[in-house]
């Protein structure tokens, strides 16, 4: 588990590193990470629940590795606090509810210099926007140079199995391979994309030797 800069908890009760996010990712209804990520002195024991069983755990305590990392992308964590009537503190209660299915990777793109260095962050079929929100596909939200929304766009095309990379809105300027991008551009395996103080690898996963549709079409 990735080590938090910050534990922060919001008005609402939700807890997230503030070192990643300006604010909850809960409550900005954005996509959640594939592990929602909390710290703690102790972790309590606790039984491994099954789909949809709730689970109540003291609020200074939390779940730490219960899944594997396999099973992690596939379980969303909802988390709310709650006062119970019986005694003064707060509860936090954790609900699992396992996705059915999952959307396939299409390719990564690895932070090679910034902030997130060493990090990778998952490409998904059809546009990725790349900013600072806790929204964006690819959220590079402890580089404060980059745009909080869509500073570039990442497009995956199944149809003809491309990948391109383009400005977003943003009126802060993006490179590839050291080159300012101005208009939609193809990308190659390893090309490199600079955006606030951060440069990005790309990795694709589909290419002319594999790809999801005809993957599907096989089965």
């Amino acid at each position: 588990m990735k080590e938090i800069t910050r534990l922060i908890r919001c008005d609402r009760g939700h807890f997230y590193d503030g070192g990643r996010y300006e604010e909850c990712p809960h409550c900005n209804n954005t996509t959640i990470p594939p592990v929602t990520e909390y710290i703690a002195q102790d972790a309590e024991e606790v039984k491994r629940p099954t789909v949809q069983e709730p689970v109540r755990v003291k609020s200074e305590k939390v779940f730490t590795d219960i899944y594997s990392n396999t099973e992690r992308d596939a379980v969303t964590i909802c988390c709310r606090t709650s006062a119970l009537s019986n005694d003064n503190e707060n509860h936090t209660m954790h609900y699992f509810q396992k996705t059915i299915g999952a959307e396939p990777v299409v390719g990564w793109v690895v932070c090679t210099k910034g902030m997130h260095f060493g990090e990778d962050f998952k490409i998904k079929s059809g546009r990725n926007f790349i900013g600072r929100s806790g929204s964006m596909n690819i959220s590079l939200s402890a580089d404060r140079a980059v745009s909080r929304d869509k500073h570039a766009i990442l497009t995956y095309d199944p149809k003809k199995n491309v990948f391109m990379i383009q400005p977003g809105d943003s009126p802060e300027l993006c490179y590839l391979n050291d080159e300012t991008l101005l208009i939609p551009t193809q990308l190659k395996a390893y090309d490199k994309i600079a955006l606030g103080e951060s440069e990005l690898m790309f990795i694709p996963f589909c290419s002319e030797s594999f790809n999801w549709e005809d993957h599907k079409t096989n089965d």
